[in-house]
């Protein structure tokens, strides 16, 4: 699995879509990255509304785009994802990120079953 920064998901624009949703109640850049197998949260975003998160039962090693190892050992438990009048709760793994507050993996499009349609 790998992690994009938002630049990165806007030149390559046929995976990814990005918009501002509200994550937790706070609005939130979040990026859906269908190549994403787990959904995560920024470290920062994270500490900046002091969320409360679990540790994970096994420590997840996640490679980016240009190859550098990330390390996930914690986790946002049952976080509200609000856009356009609907709600998912998300179980987000925390990452340090700096251009994206949020990515969303195929983890929670699966779950709830999401169709895109881009065109």
């Amino acid at each position: 699995m790998y992690a994009l920064n938002q630049y990165q998901a806007l030149e390559e624009n046929e995976r990814f879509i990005s918009s501002k949703f509200c994550l937790c109640s706070i609005p939130a850049f979040v990026l859906i990255d269908i190549g994403a197998s787990y959904s995560f949260i920024s470290t920062r975003f994270v500490k900046r509304h002091w969320l409360s998160y679990v540790s994970l039962d096994v420590v997840l090693s996640v490679s980016t785009q240009i190859g550098h190892l990330a390390l996930a050992k914690q986790q946002v438990i049952g976080c509200p994802l609000e856009f356009e009048g609907n709600e998912l709760i998300a179980n987000l793994m925390i990452l340090a990120m700096e251009d994206s507050d949020c990515v969303l993996g195929l983890d929670l499009l699966t779950t709830y079953r999401a169709q895109m349609d881009c065109y």
